[in-house]
């Protein structure tokens, strides 16, 4: 029986251990993408000898008995890049760049685009794959002599929820996934540790202010934003930063790639870096009746920049990526957001935004953030879908697609009145 490693403890990049990571969701995991002209990244092993799949794959058709062979990208009935390579040759690079050698890293792809949380759970077809691809990765490393060990799942999904969807009723649903996930992996390989359930908040919001009377929150976006942290789940990030496809609501060639770099980063800072969070909004108060102050968390103690000029656009329909109203429902106009200059910059990140209202209010205010399109717009993404202009100053390296930010994920957070 191998135990699981736990955080903090880096006996997971032994060199004879087989670190599998399974790929779970809808499309936007699955790599629906309707461009044919699309360029696939990764068309060739980059880690021809650490980086794995199981044969035919990245996606996984059921049980082959077979070796895993060197991981690529091809296209697959519409389905083109995957986040696999971009997690498993990135995931690669970190450790060899910290330890000083490449661990062995399985890949298993097992989603299924149009399907709610219910139709993904243990029992279900994705699922079933899912264990498949797992015992062919266990089977590859005893073979070869290797310890399989499973380091986390990485789902993206919820699109496909109904607009009845509650928030808590996804978060009590995650929860339960992640924890069958847990009970069948520790089945199959042998570890004792529970492992991970990382997420990647896929869509948060809508075309309509956050005053709107017909107004909802999107419940699986802040659902994962919610269960960040509790007990095996960790938000990796939002997706509204990668590349869209042409059909505005799927990842293109580029944006998968970095959907599995973002994976990547979230994996080894929660086990090599002693834990993860994305940017988070920890706090809000007010620092006069037309300023109100939040605080966030943000990885690796860094500091945070309104970024206007790179890949995510400014927005129309918010300020920066923020909304405000009263309690009422009644709206509050912004008229700037700014990260102000920290006091100490050796001791104190520059982690607070700071948000002016144009006219004086005391009362309870609803702020939003990363909740709104521009206009009418269906589509996602950085130029017209729901997104802000939150990120960290510190960028991370990626193999193929250069230095690229954390971004902040949707939130909502609500400021008692003084």
């Amino acid at each position: 029986m191998n135990a699981m490693v736990k955080v903090g403890d880096l006996s997971w990049y032994a060199p004879n251990t087989l670190n599998i990571a399974a790929f779970l969701g809808q499309s936007n995991v699955a790599s629906l993408n309707p461009d044919g002209s699309d360029a696939i990244i990764s068309t060739s092993a980059t880690s021809p000898t650490r980086a794995m799949m199981v044969p035919g794959g990245p996606h996984v058709f059921g049980e082959t008995g077979l070796d895993m062979v060197p991981l690529y990208e091809s296209v697959c009935a519409g389905q083109r890049e995957t986040p696999c390579s971009g997690f498993a040759n990135n995931l690669i690079a970190k450790v060899q760049a910290a330890f000083g050698f490449q661990p062995y890293v399985a890949t298993i792809l097992a989603a299924k685009s149009s399907q709610r949380i219910t139709q993904l759970n243990r029992g279900s077809e994705q699922y079933s794959l899912f264990l498949a691809g797992l015992r062919d990765a266990v089977a590859h490393a005893r073979k070869h002599g290797l310890v399989p060990q499973y380091i986390g799942s990485f789902w993206g999904q919820g699109e496909a929820e109904t607009s009845k969807c509650q928030t808590l009723g996804h978060v009590r649903k995650l929860k339960r996934l992640a924890r069958d996930i847990a009970e069948d992996v520790k089945a199959i390989t042998g570890q004792t540790e529970d492992p991970t359930f990382f997420t990647t908040q896929i869509a948060t919001g809508g075309s309509r202010d956050l005053w709107d009377a017909t107004w909802m929150p999107d419940a699986p976006g802040l659902a994962l934003y919610e269960t960040d942290g509790d007990d095996l789940i960790r938000l990796a990030g939002p997706m509204y930063q990668f590349q869209i496809s042409s059909d505005g609501r799927h990842l293109a060639c580029g944006g998968q790639y970095l959907h599995g770099a973002q994976f990547a980063e979230a994996a080894f800072g929660e086990i090599a870096k002693g834990g993860w969070h994305p940017i988070k909004c920890v706090n809000g108060w007010r620092r006069s009746s037309t300023v109100i102050r939040l605080e966030f968390a943000v990885p690796d103690d860094g500091d945070l920049a309104l970024i206007t000029n790179e890949a995510v656009a400014d927005t129309i329909d918010s300020f920066k990526g923020f909304q405000a109203c009263k309690a009422s429902g009644a709206a509050l106009t912004i008229t700037s957001v700014a990260v102000p200059a920290s006091p100490d910059p050796v001791n104190i990140a520059a982690r607070f935004v700071d948000i002016a209202l144009s006219t004086a209010y005391n009362g309870s205010v609803r702020v939003a953030y990363a909740h709104r399109r521009d206009g009418a717009n269906s589509g996602n993404g950085p130029v017209v879908g729901m997104r802000g202009l939150l990120a960290t100053v510190d960028k991370y390296p990626t193999l193929a697609c250069g230095e690229q930010r954390q971004w902040c994920p949707a939130f909502i957070r609500e400021i008692p009145g003084s």
